[in-house]
């Protein structure tokens, strides 16, 4: 490629405008707040979510079995197919071994004859001779009669296997006629189930918007900026300006929909400077199908894709329920319940594909699964109790294993080989050790009754340290029936308002992924021990989630609706050492999905899809699991891929094309800034930019050149 580029963002001084961000320390008060009173349509809301759902994943169940109704047409056929060509060659082989069996009969029946009558005469006569006479003869009478069982066990062998493919083609021919029967039954029927999940979708979308325009988040909104805003002015530190409308345009569109905004969204809203702008903006971004996939996608690297050995398939079709899930504004206490405690098989029920994912040795691992939903759904690092009582908390052993017993009794019934975890049945009844999903020569534990589980002995697998019984953490035993789904129970206890950590885990996972920083650092940490920097604020939200039974748009819409959320990333004299009050807003590099994302929006192509998608993220996966939002782990690789891929090139890419057609150079330069960074350039990036256009004499290049530039920067790669 030209060095043009590359000379022109050195030798022009072309800057960035990201400046430093803010992060946040921990301070604790509580404070109670009043609840807000949302209307009945709620429940409409909520319920034709559900609905909506379980109508759309019945349709895609049907459409499944159908799928799997031809495999079986197409195996059945090849193996009919196998067989017939196998036929001819074994019938003519078993009229041979026949003709050999009969043959085999003669010769013994004669050699029968022959021996009683060289007995008798030998028995007559005395004579040695005639007695060497009858013993020969009874040797080739031993051999004929060997000889018969030898003709015989061929023949019913050959025979065998002839009647047993001559059955293969009349069973498989069977199958693939009861397929062939069955699959326009299952299409109707998924065709059928996808009509209706998509009416109930629509009902579902209007329900939810009329709730949304009753539920008046900018109210929760002023009192989180009323607490912020005293808390800055009683430490003295001066709060930065509002972002300009670029700079929030860009700032929520990435955080909502995991991408940069498109040149014609931002050309709208730059030019609408209406009051309410914001909010619509906001609005139109939740009901955007980009909502869905970039929240599921997150939720679904932490739920899944840290497990042990989930397939793509699985977790592919897992991040797709989850995301038409969110999508339709399906309460989060009820998706958690799905994953926590559903059962059957994964293309039926995507939400077992959580219990699928932890799995030791091919079987649920109980440690694993209660050690995930205490980081995920309650932000607790209760695993760390799972050898040894907690060093720094009050969590005992015997609590961990207490919450454990609860998944000690689900399996996974299939085959261990047959690579499709969907078609794996996840169930807690009792379940024959010959009916698991097993590994050879491993020794799985028993599944025991009346919500007790034996605690592993961490350095013997033979032995074990004893057994408790389910108890839910920091409370008393609990007492369940000698069988049944016990993951249900503890899918009540965590999702239960009266949980203390599910809804505060749940806003304060949100409002790190919108501020960069947890209210409580580290995240998965609320023990009571870690004092949040805001504590009003938490309890606030907290209450808030509750009473909006789990809305997690009505939660994001209280975060963004906040001035704080809204203010620039630029410090002001004073606040430039802030990182935890929210003086002004954190920058955060753009995650290895929201990058590629944001590519294919900013170079005009069509998405990729979900295979093509995830192999182009990987190659800018830096990020450590857990790790710090506002750091910036790109390297080398990462820049140079960026710098040196054919697709960045703008020079005879549609994007350049589009936007600078038939414009003058200075309208140009300014479009390709709102098409690349959503924003107008300064007058000093303007005049640089038009220096440099004049300087090479060709402006189709030098707008290749100057795109190139702005999609290399520090500032594309970052949410300011």
């Amino acid at each position: 490629m030209s060095c043009r580029p590359l000379r022109l963002a050195l030798s022009s001084g072309f800057r960035s405008t990201i400046h430093a961000w803010p992060g946040f320390v921990a301070v604790g008060v509580l404070l109670l707040f009043p609840a807000v009173a949302f209307p009945a349509e709620e429940d409409d809301a909520a319920a034709l979510a559900e609905q909506a759902i379980a109508a759309r994943y019945e349709a895609k169940s049907l459409a499944y079995e159908k799928q799997q109704a031809q495999q079986t047409i197409n195996g059945a056929r090849r193996n009919i197919e196998s067989a017939k060509k196998t036929l001819p060659a074994l019938m003519k082989t078993v009229a041979k071994l026949a003709q050999e069996k009969q043959a085999a009969e003669k010769l013994l029946a004669a050699r029968e004859a022959a021996a009683s009558e060289a007995k008798s005469k030998a028995e007559a006569s005395g004579e040695a001779a005639d007695n060497a006479a009858a013993e020969e003869a009874e040797r080739q009478r031993v051999e004929a009669e060997r000889a018969l069982r030898q003709a015989e066990t061929a023949y019913q062998r050959d025979a065998g296997r002839l009647e047993r493919t001559q059955q293969q083609i009349v069973d498989r021919q069977q199958q693939m006629e009861e397929a062939i029967a069955a699959i326009p039954v299952k299409e109707a029927a998924s065709k059928l189930a996808g009509e209706k999940a998509d009416a109930l979708r629509d009902k579902a979308t209007v329900a939810s918007a009329k709730l949304a325009a009753a539920q008046n988040p900018q109210s929760i909104a002023e009192r989180i900026d009323a607490l912020i805003d005293a808390r800055l002015s009683s430490a003295g530190i001066p709060a930065s300006p509002p972002a300009s409308d670029a700079e929030f345009l860009r700032r929520l569109t990435i955080d909502i929909t995991g991408a940069a905004p498109k040149y014609d969204d931002v050309l709208a809203l730059l030019d609408d400077a209406k009051p309410g702008n914001r909010a619509k903006l906001l609005n139109r971004l939740l009901a955007d199908e980009g909502y869905g996939r970039n929240f599921a996608q997150r939720f679904c690297t932490l739920t899944t894709e840290n497990g042990t050995s989930t397939l793509q398939q699985g977790q592919d079709y897992f991040n797709e329920w989850l995301a038409e899930s969110l999508q339709l504004n399906r309460r989060w206490d009820r998706i958690a319940t799905d994953m926590l405690s559903a059962d059957g098989q994964g293309y039926q029920q995507p939400g077992v594909l959580f219990t699928v994912a932890y799995r030791m040795n091919e079987q649920p691992d109980s440690a694993l699964l209660v050690a995930a939903a205490g980081d995920y759904f309650l932000g607790l690092q209760i695993k760390c109790a799972q050898c040894h009582d907690h060093p720094f908390h009050e969590w005992s052993q015997e609590e961990f294993w207490g919450l454990a017993a609860m998944f000690g009794r689900v399996r996974l019934k299939g085959q261990s080989n047959n690579g499709r975890e969907l078609e794996h049945l996840v169930t807690d009844d009792d379940v024959d050790p010959k009916e698991m999903v097993r590994m050879n020569g491993i020794k799985y534990p028993e599944q025991l009754t009346g919500g007790r589980i034996a605690i592993p002995d961490p350095v013997d697998p033979d032995k074990t340290l004893g057994v408790v019984n389910a108890a839910f953490l920091g409370g008393e035993e609990h007492q369940l029936p000698q069988q049944g789904n016990y993951r249900r129970d503890f899918a009540s206890w965590v999702t239960s308002k009266e949980n203390p950590y599910f809804a505060r885990a749940t806003v304060n996972r949100l409002w790190t992924h919108f501020f960069g920083r947890g209210i409580v650092e580290p995240i998965d940490n609320l023990h009571p021990d870690n004092e949040p920097t805001y504590p009003e604020v938490l309890e606030l939200l907290t209450e808030q989630f509750k009473q909006s039974d789990y809305d997690l748009k009505h939660l994001i819409r209280c975060i963004t609706s906040t001035r704080a959320y809204a203010r620039t990333s630029r410090p002001v004299e004073g606040n430039e050492s802030d990182k935890t009050l929210l003086s002004h807003m954190a920058v955060k590099p753009l995650d290895s999905f929201a990058l590629v994302d944001s590519l294919w929006v900013v170079l005009s192509r069509t998405p990729p899809d979900v295979s093509r998608r995830r192999d182009a993220a990987a190659v800018f996966d830096t990020r450590l699991p857990g790790g710090d939002p506002t750091r910036y782990t790109h390297s080398i690789p990462q820049v140079l891929k960026l710098m040196n891929s054919s697709e960045h090139l703008g020079t005879s890419g549609p994007t350049v094309q589009t936007v600078t057609r038939g414009r003058e150079p200075a309208e140009a330069v300014e479009h390709l800034y709102l098409a690349v960074l959503a924003r107008r350039p300064s007058e000093s990036e303007s005049q640089q930019m038009l220096a440099y256009v004049e300087q090479l004499g060709d402006e189709r290049q030098a707008y290749g050149d100057i795109f190139w530039v702005l999609l290399n920067s520090a500032e594309f790669l970052v949410n300011h």
